[in-house]
């Protein structure tokens, strides 16, 4: 995968958008030296689609439930 700084990006948006859309390339993006996002190409049929997912259950609860509780009783 390509690297590419923060800066570099903002400057040269549509060079790299359009080799993500011409040639397939992903780009990893930096910002101070850390990796902050990555760009690659779209794909319809991504198995890390969300509307598949299913909420989580713990004791019966939602996930979403027991972490606001916790949040509350912290709050205390």
């Amino acid at each position: 995968m390509n690297t590419v700084t923060f800066s570099a990006l903002r400057n040269n948006a549509k060079l790299y958008f359009d080799k993500v859309e011409s040639e397939g390339e992903s780009f990893e993006v930096f910002r101070r030296g850390k990796p902050i996002a990555v760009v690659s190409p779209y794909r319809a049929n991504d198995t890390n689609c969300w509307k598949d997912s299913h909420p989580l259950k713990v004791s019966g609860i939602t996930l979403s439930t027991m972490i606001l509780s916790e949040r509350e009783k912290a709050q205390d």
